[in-house]
């Protein structure tokens, strides 16, 4: 106790327990087996640990994001016209205050919200509107021709897409169900096929039998150096098959730019190409909540990224509780 200057010694180990279930994890920390929780957690667990005595929360904006992306390799998604109407069937809001429960921000711009400094001033995706969506599609000859609700190609195609996700996304069925009714509002078909991370990975990453996806990334920091690795036309994880010249030159343009004035000019440029292409479309950044147990330990923090409270810059700053 009159270690670290009188203030409460600091823990001589430090023990991981490894749970595959989120659910299992918070028992635990609540029957006291462990101290904190490393991983963000669901909207719902951080409600039930804040209503609880005796724990509490550090909350912190994901560097992540979630997205929707298009496989170009699909003809009707690789008309920019049907992707400008979806991306005009997003309802943010609904996504942030319905499925996640307020636990996140929406994100209007290419760059996450939390880069304030890329994003103040920068072109902003398609504003929801289902009826714009409507119109949109009638004027390009999408039309629903059997009275199904469902439009068609001019040479019969269905409008209908399978939107693949991960089932460890928290949210994620309430995720997919909105982005499927604002579709169908549209005439746009929508199947959910949400799947384990491996089956994952094989349909989208690896063989790219997709239509749609959702995910959200982990981390993404310093994008004005780092986007290349996503949206460059040779990017491993450019799945979307999305190929642009222009794009390109900006992306290898802005990684030999030292100004960061200069920088932020080109990533500006960046962000207007992308919402004129929308290889994808970037919805939500999730507030991250990290559980822990105020019985013994104090001097608990976070900083965005994966390891929340559990990050070694965070957990020596803990120690006995006075």
């Amino acid at each position: 106790p009159l270690a670290n200057d009188g203030v409460g010694g600091y823990a001589e180990t430090l023990t991981f327990m490894i749970y595959t279930d989120v659910n299992a994890a918070v028992l635990a920390l609540e029957s006291g087996e462990v101290d904190c929780i490393s991983s963000s957690l669901s909207s719902a667990a951080q409600e039930e640990l804040e209503s609880n005595e005796g724990f509490d929360l550090v909350k912190v904006w994901s560097l992540g994001y979630g997205y929707v992306s298009f496989n170009y390799k699909n003809p009707m998604l690789a008309d920019q016209t049907v992707r400008h109407a979806i991306a005009m069937t997003m309802d943010r809001e609904s996504l942030v205050n319905i499925a996640l429960g307020g636990s996140a921000m929406a994100m209007y711009t290419p760059i996450s919200p939390v880069y304030e400094n890329l994003t103040e001033g920068a072109a902003t995706f398609p504003e929801f509107d289902i009826d714009g969506a409507n119109a949109l599609l009638d004027e390009a000859g999408y039309v629903d021709t059997n009275g199904d609700g469902i439009r068609e190609y001019s040479d019969g195609t269905e409008m209908s897409f399978t939107l693949t996700c991960r089932n460890s996304t928290a949210n994620i069925d309430s995720i997919a169900n909105i982005l499927k009714s604002n579709m169908e509002a549209a005439g746009i078909g929508l199947t959910a096929n949400i799947v384990d991370p491996a089956t994952y990975t094989d349909n989208v990453n690896t063989n790219m039998t997709f239509d749609m996806n959702y995910i959200e990334w982990g981390v993404i920091d310093d994008p004005d150096m780092a986007l290349d690795a996503i949206y460059l036309s040779s990017a491993t994880l450019n799945f979307m098959g999305y190929k642009n010249d222009e794009m390109d030159a900006i992306l290898l343009e802005v990684k030999t730019i030292s100004d960061p004035e200069v920088r932020k000019e080109k990533m500006m440029e960046f962000q207007e190409l992308f919402v004129e292409e929308l290889p994808t479309v970037n919805l939500l950044v999730r507030e991250q909540g990290y559980g822990f147990s105020t019985e013994k330990w104090e001097g608990w923090d976070a900083q965005p990224g994966l390891y929340g409270v559990a990050d070694c810059s965070n957990i020596v700053k803990v120690h006995l509780k006075q």
